[in-house]
Parts: C-alpha cells; sequence; structure tokens
C-alpha cells in the first residue's frame, strides 16, 4: 500500500484486533489526476475507486480466512452478509480502505474506524462527547477519539438491532494504556456494554469496538 498514513493506520487498526483478520489498501494509485477530469464527475470516480478497492479488500479478506472464492453481498438494508461462523466491519477513509473478520466463538459483533484529524474542526464536541473528553487528550484529538469510537460502536451495534443510535446514547468511559494508545468500554442506551480500543497516530485516529462472544 502506496500511502504512509494509510499504511500506519492500517498496521495500528491491526494490532488493536487480534481476534480478527484485517487487510487494507489505498487506491489513490488509482484514481485519475484530477486535471483530467471534470470537477462534476470527480466524487463519482472517487467513489467508483472506492468501491472497487472495498471489494477487493474483501475477497483478500476471504482468502485470508481460507474462503478462495465468493463476495461479501449485502442485504436489502445494506448490511454486509459476512460468511457463516464471522462477523466484520468496514471502515473508509479518504484513499485508504480496510476490512475486518473475526470468528463468532470470540466476537458476536465488530465495529472499526478510521478518522482524520484534520477533520476535528467539523465535529462538535457538546454533541459528540457530552460525558466530556477522555483524560489526558487536547480538545482536537480528544473529540475525534471520541468520534471515531463512536463510529465503530455504531458499527457493531447496528447489525444487532437495526437501531441508529445518537452520540448522546453512548457513553464512553476509556483510559490511556500507553503513549498512543487508549482502551475502554462503551455503554449504550440498551444496556449493552462494548469493548472499545483506540489510537492516535500523527495523522487520524483508529479505532475499534467489540461485543466478546455469548453477550446476550
Amino acid at each position: 500500500m502506496n500511502h504512509s498514513w494509510g499504511d500506519q493506520a492500517i498496521s495500528e487498526l491491526g494490532d488493536l484486533v487480534p481476534e480478527g483478520v484485517l487487510v487494507g489498501c489505498s487506491f489513490a494509485g488509482g484514481l485519475p489526476s484530477p486535471d483530467t477530469l471534470p470537477s462534476e464527475e470527480r466524487p463519482t470516480k472517487f467513489l467508483e475507486a472506492q468501491n472497487v478497492a472495498v471489494e477487493g479488500c474483501l475477497r483478500n479478506l476471504l482468502k485470508e480466512v481460507g474462503i478462495e472464492s465468493g463476495s461479501v453481498l449485502k442485504d436489502e438494508s445494506g448490511q454486509r452478509l459476512w460468511p457463516a461462523g464471522f462477523v466484520g466491519s468496514v471502515t473508509h477513509k479518504a484513499t485508504v480502505v480496510g476490512a475486518v473478520l473475526a470468528p463468532t466463538y470470540l466476537v458476536r459483533a465488530i465495529g472499526i474506524d478510521i478518522e482524520l484529524l484534520a477533520n476535528s474542526d467539523g465535529l462538535d464536541e457538546e454533541l459528540i462527547m457530552p460525558e466530556g473528553l477522555p483524560v489526558g487528550c487536547d480538545s482536537r484529538d480528544g473529540i475525534v477519539l471520541g468520534f471515531s469510537i463512536k463510529e465503530s460502536v455504531f458499527k457493531a451495534q447496528f447489525p444487532l438491532t437495526s437501531r441508529s443510535l445518537g452520540y448522546s446514547e453512548v457513553r464512553l468511559s476509556v483510559r490511556q494504556t500507553s503513549a498512543s494508545r487508549y482502551s475502554g468500554s462503551a455503554l449504550c442506551s440498551d444496556g449493552r456494554l462494548f469493548a472499545v480500543r483506540a489510537a492516535i497516530l500523527e495523522l487520524c485516529v483508529v479505532s475499534c469496538a467489540l461485543l466478546p462472544a455469548g453477550y446476550v
């Protein structure tokens, strides 16, 4: 993957989810130069390249768990139909894509997320983190950290509940465990308690949320 911050993000994200298998890629090299396209065509070309990259990652992910052919289809609601015995999640940010599969004997639900720190200006701290920012984080890093973790929780819980939660319906309790990493829990309004892990990198935040196998 010829994309330095993307390499770092995917590597770190893989370390955060040892319960599963994660693959990632960058589709930056497959995009035509913006100068060669009319401005109105650029979003469409970007989405086309992103979709191709996601599907490629998913095929590689299936091979990593021993499924040599097939694809991960979607149901009518747009949710991925993961292979029997697995749960999974997909994330994409800019030209970086990541996908994870975890066996259901270890994990009942999983969600992953990547967010760019440069996007912090567009985030409302009071809306996203009414419980307050994690201890030790400055305002920029803390809001992106909280946003990313909650996004990973949303991805993990929706296949279980078919319900879209608001940010105030997920309460984080996380602590710093190393220079860049955080871990803790996320309590949802329905009582489900997710384990959450995240890392603040130079240009982005990566996070995951997991519900252990056997959790009702």
